[in-house]
């Protein structure tokens, strides 16, 4: 699994380190519909949230069971400028999901961050 931070349609700017001493760090994605889903380029419903696991600065695996992107490639570019502190800290992303010949065949947006503190945020955001 490749999670690529500046790598992608737009440049991004790195997860800090420290957050990779722990190698199996676990990350929550939680899609937006703000820019957009699109399956090859059709519109497509934002898909359910899911969890992803770093590897390493550049790789993470989709662990969401029984999700649509269980075990699929997932690369994310930054949309601002700095580096995100996932222990403290969430951020928005642009998100693709890449085939099992690394093409990206779903793109689209969402947060990303700790489950706890993104939950929190999609609370206060959108009063649920």
């Amino acid at each position: 699994m490749n999670l690529s931070l500046g790598i992608g349609r737009r440049s991004g700017l790195g997860i800090v380190k420290k957050i990779m001493n722990d190698k199996n760090t676990v990350l929550f994605v939680y899609p937006i519909n703000g820019y957009g889903w699109e399956e090859n380029g059709k519109p497509i419903e934002p898909p359910e949230n899911f969890h992803i696991e770093l590897r390493s600065e550049k790789e993470a695996s989709v662990i969401e069971n029984n999700h649509i992107f269980e075990n699929l490639t997932i690369q994310i570019t930054k949309r601002h400028v700095g580096k995100i502190d996932f222990s403290k800290s969430i951020a928005d992303f642009c998100i693709e999901i890449l085939s099992e010949n690394n093409e990206a065949f779903v793109t689209g947006y969402g947060i990303i961050g700790k489950e706890e503190l993104v939950l929190n945020w999609a609370k206060e955001t959108f009063k649920k």
